[in-house]
């Protein structure tokens, strides 16, 4: 298979991202793509020790859909990782959710997974989407339309603050998709 100029990009930028994870830096690196999206959240589910929490729109399809996320997902919980996942809409992710499902019904994975759908109008107003892994390393998209964001494999104090804010939404009315 010929290599594009976009997949080299991607490659580049991946490789970025697991040097910055390799050396636990805590530089904080731009994301301006739902590739980019993509390649980190896989990065956190592959290498959790303790818990990955996500807050989203929709989950969307074109980040979580994808075959490594999904690889990602079950090797998280494979390692005994939790995994709480909160979105503000429906989530558009059909192959994830169904592979979600599948691994939580799967009592050989030692992980949780835990997938809500608030129901609070007030949270669906929320510009943000962000995801922490460990309590330290995070990605933060301060508007959910531009898909533009910015992350860090070592920053605790930021992400301390992101799980705060998770837990406060979490306190909010929801429905229970999976758990």
């Amino acid at each position: 298979m010929p290599v594009t100029e976009a997949s080299a990009i991607e490659n580049s930028y991946e490789d970025h991202v697991k040097t910055m994870f390799d050396l636990d830096s805590d530089a904080i690196f731009s994301n301006g793509m739902t590739d980019h999206a993509r390649i980190i959240i896989v990065e956190f589910l592959l290498r959790a020790k303790d818990s990955v929490v996500i807050f989203c729109h929709d989950l969307l399809a074109e980040v979580y859909d994808h075959k490594h996320m999904t690889a990602a997902l079950m090797t998280a919980l494979k390692n005994g990782v939790d995994v709480c996942i909160i979105t503000q809409r429906t989530p558009n992710a059909q192959v994830f959710m169904s592979a979600a499902e599948k691994y939580n019904a799967d009592p050989s994975l030692s992980g949780m997974l835990k997938l809500f759908q608030s129901k609070e109008e007030g949270i669906e107003q929320i510009e943000q989407n962000f995801a922490v892994m460990d309590r330290k390393a995070y990605r933060f998209e301060p508007n959910k339309v531009e898909h533009k964001a910015e992350a860090s494999a070592n920053q605790p104090e930021v992400a301390n603050q992101l799980i705060k804010n998770f837990e406060q939404i979490l306190g909010f009315s929801y429905d229970e998709l999976i758990a």
